[in-house]
């Protein structure tokens, strides 16, 4: 093998050359060294070449014609692999409400409640219209939405019940015809 530094032979099979001590596995063999050939460019060639290049850039592949259809894959498909385990949705923990004081509004809507069932039966004419403005005065002012289906079922009933016992007086008096309040029947 020849060194490249001083070109003498060294055929003692060491990796540096006996007169120079060059490292010879570092350089390759000077038999596998191509010379580059730098050329500059001429005033009638209207491409600059490269100044590290000794051969030109090849151009483009061409391009298929539109009118030959594209090439299908004739692979089949892969299989869907289950990639683990399915992720299940996050849910908080449950945190309960926090309980609401019991206020004087929700007093008057049980009051007012109480007085419109209980007004059915006895003392129309005083427990209906109280049960009445109790409700309203509980729907108008309550604090909470846990007792307005009480409020409203209170000013429902107080309403109903007063409207039936107003129509039972008037018919015992006869006052309304008689087939107005009996109906079809």
């Amino acid at each position: 093998m020849k060194c490249s530094k001083c070109g003498q032979e060294n055929n003692a099979g060491d990796n540096f050359c006996s007169s120079c001590k060059n490292d010879l596995r570092a350089i390759p063999p000077a038999e596998a060294v191509v010379p580059v050939e730098i050329t500059a460019p001429s005033s009638d060639d209207d491409t600059a070449a490269a100044p590290n290049a000794s051969a030109p850039v090849p151009p483009p592949p061409p391009q298929q014609p539109q009118s030959m259809p594209p090439v299908h894959n004739t692979m089949p498909p892969r299989p869907n692999v289950p990639q683990g385990y399915p992720q299940h949705p996050y849910y908080p923990p449950y945190a309960p409400r926090a309980k609401q004081p019991f206020t004087i509004t929700d007093c008057y809507i049980i009051i007012g409640f109480v007085l419109a069932i209980i007004g059915i039966f006895f003392f129309a004419f005083i427990l209906l219209p109280a049960s009445i403005g109790f409700s309203i005065v509980g729907f108008v002012k309550r604090t909470n939405v846990r007792t307005l289906g009480l409020s409203i079922a209170g000013i429902v009933v107080g309403v109903v019940a007063s409207l039936i016992k107003l129509g039972s007086i008037l018919n015992d008096l006869g006052l309304i015809p008689d087939w107005l309040s009996a109906g079809i029947f």
